[in-house]
């Protein structure tokens, strides 16, 4: 099979696809890249048909597109698609593949995806999430008000991180940085066996949708939820002065009882940056 080859239309399979541009590429996924492929072609379908609805015709950032196996169904239902690719060597191989499946549309772009979204003029984020780069690609998509809608791949633990609940032991600061901006939900569960090479856990897809703009000073919000997160169990009240006086310059008391910082919900701390920084609460 030539390297050029289109990937085979979801639903078919994108495993021998896969396996064959991988041998023609002389490339072994790069563990430190988080490098595995979605290669079920129903996963491929569900994924396109979630991100259908997002896309709708317009600009759309791909985060991590490898080798283009939904960069291609993507291209079909965006003005517009920048496919961002850390990998150098599978971005030169997207630049051949778009080109020859006719896709004139995408724009193939050899970066640090986390970094460029955050300034890239898109209205919605697709990716099948490298692994190890999640929570900083949804930090990424909060602080870019260009973005309104996301559809991301991501491990189950992470999925389940997003939507948790005060007190569960998935509860944490990616649950916050995301309920502050994006109402999100998990649409489907992903088996690790649809991945090559097989990840050790299950994927989800994630679709999200802007709630709130980021707005000037919101760093705050991220230093502080950084500096109570990292002591969990300690008792919120102890926790938010320590906190607020290392990272706003002066203690904040906030009387909470015997809740303990794992338990603090998203309007607990908007009450705390409310309180150091007036101009910056909701």
């Amino acid at each position: 099979m030539k390297p050029m080859e289109c990937p085979p239309p979801p639903p078919r399979s994108l495993y021998f696809w896969t396996k064959s541009v991988l041998r023609s590429l002389g490339h072994v996924p790069v563990e430190w890249m988080d490098q595995v492929f979605l290669v079920n072609g129903y996963s491929i379908a569900e994924f396109a048909k979630i991100a259908s609805r997002i896309a709708n015709g317009g600009d759309v950032a791909e985060v991590g597109p490898g080798l283009g196996s939904l960069t291609i169904p993507l291209s079909t239902m965006s003005k517009r698609l920048v496919a961002i690719e850390l990998d150098r060597r599978l971005a030169l191989f997207l630049e051949r593949l778009v080109n020859s499946c006719g896709s004139p549309n995408v724009v193939i772009v050899a970066g640090d995806g986390p970094e460029l979204l955050e300034s890239v003029r898109v209205s919605a984020v697709v990716s099948n999430t490298p692994y190890s780069a999640s929570s900083r690609i949804i930090a990424a998509m909060a602080r870019n008000n260009n973005v309104r809608n996301a559809v991301l791949g991501v491990q189950l633990d992470v999925a389940r991180r997003m939507i948790a609940e005060p007190g569960s032991t998935e509860y944490g600061r990616l649950t916050l940085l995301t309920k502050r901006y994006f109402r999100a939900e998990i649409k489907m569960v992903i088996p690790k066996s649809h991945y090559y090479p097989r990840p050790k856990v299950d994927g989800a897809i994630v679709e999200m949708e802007r709630i709130k703009p980021w707005e000037k000073g919101d760093e705050v919000f991220e230093k502080l939820t950084a500096c109570l997160f990292a002591q969990r169990n300690k008792r919120a009240s102890k926790a938010i002065r320590e906190c607020s006086e290392r990272v706003l310059g002066r203690a904040v008391s906030v009387e909470l009882g015997e809740k303990r910082v794992r338990d603090l919900d998203p309007s607990d701390i908007e009450l705390v940056i409310s309180k150091a920084c007036p101009a910056q609460g909701s």
